[in-house]
């Protein structure tokens, strides 16, 4: 598979390849109060191979490897120290996560909306 940016080659890939080149899945969890956000996040960039964690009121995000297993641990540990968890999600990288990525905008920002159709004058 190859990513065209402009009609450059930009990357080129299996899907699996170019999905893994984006830094890991995305972990996201949301506490029921905002105030435990910040340990949270400290939590989670503790993880083996995380990227910094990003806090956004009661939801704290960051990019892992494996996804699945990085959720599993982060969860025992979570519930080790107290932590009360409202939500959990583990995203893997889309195809437009590796376009954004490698060409710093999405595949929807070049798209215009289509023009309506002339209209036509009845025929007499």
């Amino acid at each position: 598979m190859l990513v065209i940016d402009k009609g450059a080659i930009v990357a080129s890939g299996t899907p699996d390849e170019l999905k893994s080149s984006v830094g890991g899945d995305l972990l996201t969890v949301t506490v029921p109060r905002a105030d435990l956000a910040a340990e949270v996040a400290g939590r989670m960039g503790a993880l083996p191979g995380a990227e910094a964690p990003t806090v956004d009121g009661d939801r704290v995000s960051c990019r892992v490897p494996a996804g699945g297993s990085a959720l599993v641990a982060l969860l025992r540990d979570l519930d080790a120290a107290g932590i009360e968890v409202a939500g959990v999600e583990s995203r893997r990288p889309s195809l437009d996560d590796v376009f954004l990525t490698v060409t710093g905008r999405s595949l929807r920002d070049g798209e215009h909306p289509a023009e309506p159709a002339p209209q036509q004058e009845p025929a007499r």
